[in-house]
């Protein structure tokens, strides 16, 4: 089974911030597949927690979001395209976090735990590739370290699963 690669952007990066893009990738048939979502505040979720340092990071502004499909929306997109699916993350302490805010506007116990890329790199090519091992995770590395990261949800998805594509060449 290939996995899912998500990435998130956020108001902050406090405890009690929420999402404010979503991206997600997968691999298919050689080719690295993404789609992301901006996502308008829900109404639960406090406006202090917007960081004008977080805006300038990630170069999306809060009227942007006042356009973007609404939370419960994005939320019920995300639970169809990864539920049941081997999710990995780059950064999986704070992507669940902000996964767990967003789905809980339709879904406290959506049951979608997400992995941890760097382990998942570890335990797919060492058990995979066997002696090969240190080259092909090397190039997993590599091939992530050329791509600069954009802080965009669905690039920075899409980073992880060229990644992980170089990795299975």
């Amino acid at each position: 089974m290939q996995p899912v690669f998500i990435d998130f952007e956020a108001s902050s990066l406090s405890p009690a911030s929420w999402p404010i893009e979503v991206g997600i990738a997968r691999v298919d048939q050689g080719k690295v597949l993404v789609d992301s979502k901006l996502i308008r505040p829900h109404q639960t979720w406090s406006m202090s927690e917007w960081h004008e340092d977080s805006a300038a990071i990630h170069g999306i502004s809060l009227d942007e979001l006042a356009d973007a499909e609404p939370a419960e929306d994005v939320a019920r997109w995300l639970a169809d395209g990864i539920a049941g699916e081997l999710v990995l993350s780059d950064a999986p302490e704070f992507d669940q976090r902000w996964l767990d805010r967003l789905m809980s506007v339709v879904d406290d116990d959506h049951g979608i735990e997400l992995a941890d890329f760097d382990e998942k790199v570890w335990q797919a090519f060492s058990q995979e590739y066997g002696t090969g091992a240190a080259g092909r995770i090397h190039t997993v590395y590599k091939a992530g370290a050329n791509r600069q990261s954009t802080h965009r949800a669905g690039a920075d998805a899409a980073d992880l699963a060229h990644a992980w594509l170089a990795g299975c060449s």
